[in-house]
């Protein structure tokens, strides 16, 4: 966790809560997504709306934007999947409320849920490709150009290496999901930031690490 982000009350134990201006997560290579299938959860509560930047829930620190899930300039939420260019569902994303978030991608076809349900999907080309580090909270491009911060809290952050279902999402969404270390189907990363304290969010899917 970088520059000071705290934890706060979340949507299921405590959340992470970030400034908006400089607070953000580094998370090591997933190596287990690089391939052409997986699903990417994620609770948000932003403090505000977006206005003349976009806020980044989680992304890949690449200049390539191999995935990227935010919320655009309109309060909408928006993706990008492979090669397929940043894309606004046109789905608003209110402020100062909990809001559940999904994309899953499969051979060439994403598909987008808010609340468990898919209000978008399309095609895409390309692999999502998670050889390097991946952000929470911001975009880093690793080449010291940290930008587009998400103000408020993130929480219950899931990394699937398959497609899940409309069924499966909204089981996640509603906490109905088996544990993270239960044997098929686990998350392969997984953040509570139930820590409470320090810089560190742990991940308790079957990749482990942080």
């Amino acid at each position: 966790i970088q520059n000071g982000g705290t934890f706060s009350s979340g949507k299921y134990g405590s959340a992470l809560n970030l400034n908006g201006t400089s607070q953000y997560v580094v998370v090591n290579p997933q190596s287990g997504l690089n391939n052409t299938a997986g699903t990417l959860e994620a609770w948000v509560n932003p403090s505000s709306t977006p206005a003349s930047d976009q806020f980044i829930v989680m992304g890949n620190r690449d200049s390539n934007h191999i995935y990227m899930l935010r919320l655009a300039t309109t309060g909408n939420l928006g993706l990008r999947v492979g090669t397929l260019a940043v894309t606004d569902t046109g789905v608003a994303i209110p402020a100062n409320t909990w809001t559940h978030l999904a994309v899953s991608y499969n051979n060439g076809t994403y598909y987008a849920y808010v609340k468990g349900r898919l209000v978008a999907s399309n095609t895409y080309t390309g692999l999502v490709t998670l050889n390097g580090y991946s952000t929470i909270g911001a975009y880093d491009d690793l080449a010291g150009n940290v930008n587009s911060w998400f103000p408020g809290k993130i929480d219950e952050v899931k990394m699937y290496a398959y497609t899940r279902t409309e069924k499966e999402i909204t089981e996640d969404m509603n906490a109905g999901h088996p544990p993270p270390d239960s044997p098929a189907g686990s998350a392969l990363a997984y953040w509570k930031f139930d820590e409470g304290y320090g810089d560190t969010g742990n991940n308790s899917g079957v990749a482990g690490s942080t």
